[in-house]
């Protein structure tokens, strides 16, 4: 093999060893974000949890319709 197809060669892997590098950059990424997205409706649900089962006794008329129309 002459110089220059080693040299070819060697430039195609490396590139495509930062294409790979960026796929694998761009994977996780995507994962983190689908990570954020779980930890807002779980968070979401957890309030839905503390409103539904919200002790309505200590709380004025106001508060009351408020705590029902998160119910509905």
């Amino acid at each position: 093999m002459t110089t220059e197809r080693k040299e070819k060669k060697q430039e195609d892997k490396a590139r495509w060893m930062e294409v790979k590098a960026m796929e694998e950059r761009k994977v996780i990424e995507e994962r983190k974000v689908v990570v954020e997205e779980c930890k807002v409706v779980i968070e979401e649900e957890k309030l839905q949890q503390k409103i539904m089962f919200v002790d309505t006794s200590c709380l004025d008329d106001e508060q009351k319709a408020f705590g029902s129309a998160m119910h509905a």
